[in-house]
């Protein structure tokens, strides 16, 4: 990967997340987990072998997966003897990349006040299905969660409590059709930002957007000679907090490198024309 500005320390609090060039570990995990909605639920099995299932969850305000178990399944019965688990979960960003992530946790059955919070919070993704057919509602309670940008690089772990106390991405919901946007539309402005906003001295044969967050956006990058493939991560001049916002920054940045790109003046075009 590389990055379009001066290397920074990683640091795993949100107070600091504005000076790094992309969300920290822990803002990423959440928003792994509140995006997806699948994940494989490893449990263990009375001869103690872990057993992964591909199961449906939601998540709750602090981002404890919320199950809807049905009390014959396999998995249910083995919670019963052994409360500990795991759930992986992995995104699907346009340009094949997957940021992965795997809780640790116990899960217990939701009974009492917190019922109704629970409840809702699976109504919110999933609706009333499987709510009033036998199943019950559980809720695992997040101790350590492992994430790793995509498949094959180097894991970071984070402790449950940083965990519970990241905030996803603000633009989890909206970064897929702002990609396909850009890449579709304003091709020629990505082409733009690779040659203004990075220090690559290469000709480039293809450019596309490959996920963009609120601290910036990532390029997948084809140079010709020689032939590389390069990710690259250029951070947005400042934090946005929305779609708008991230439009709205990326059309101001494109601005720029055009005008850069073309040495142009705008006070010099006034001039010229009067």
């Amino acid at each position: 990967m590389v990055d379009a500005a001066e290397e920074v320390p990683e640091e795993t609090t949100r107070s600091q997340a504005a000076l790094l060039l992309r969300p920290t570990p822990a803002e990423a995990a959440r928003t792994v987990m509140e995006v997806c909605v699948e994940g494989t639920l490893s449990t263990l099995s009375e001869d103690g072998w872990p057993l992964g299932t591909e199961i449906r969850f939601a998540v709750d305000v602090d981002g404890n997966p919320v199950f809807s178990l049905q009390p014959s399944a396999l998995h249910t019965r083995n919670l019963l003897s052994d409360s500990r688990c795991s759930l992986h979960a992995q995104l699907e960003q346009p340009g094949r990349q997957k940021p992965q992530c795997t809780l640790w946790g116990r899960i217990a059955r939701v009974d009492g006040s917190k019922h109704k919070e629970i409840e809702l919070a699976w109504e919110r993704r999933f609706g009333t299905e499987h709510l009033h057919d036998g199943a019950a509602l559980y809720v695992m309670n997040v101790e350590r969660a492992l994430q790793a940008p995509d498949m094959g690089e180097e894991e970071t772990w984070v402790t449950g409590s940083d965990y519970r106390d990241a905030v996803a991405d603000p633009l989890r919901e909206c970064a897929p059709k702002i990609v396909e946007d850009m890449n579709h539309k304003h091709w020629q402005d990505i082409r733009r930002f690779c040659n203004i906003y990075t220090h690559l001295d290469v000709e480039l044969e293809e450019a596309s957007m490959t996920w963009v967050d609120r601290l910036g956006f990532d390029l997948r990058v084809l140079t010709r000679e020689p032939q590389n493939i390069l990710e690259i991560r250029i951070p947005f001049p400042r934090e946005v907090t929305d779609e708008r916002d991230a439009r709205s920054t990326l059309t101001i940045m494109a601005q720029i490198a055009w005008e850069r790109e073309r040495n142009y003046s705008p006070a010099d075009a006034l001039f010229s024309s009067m």
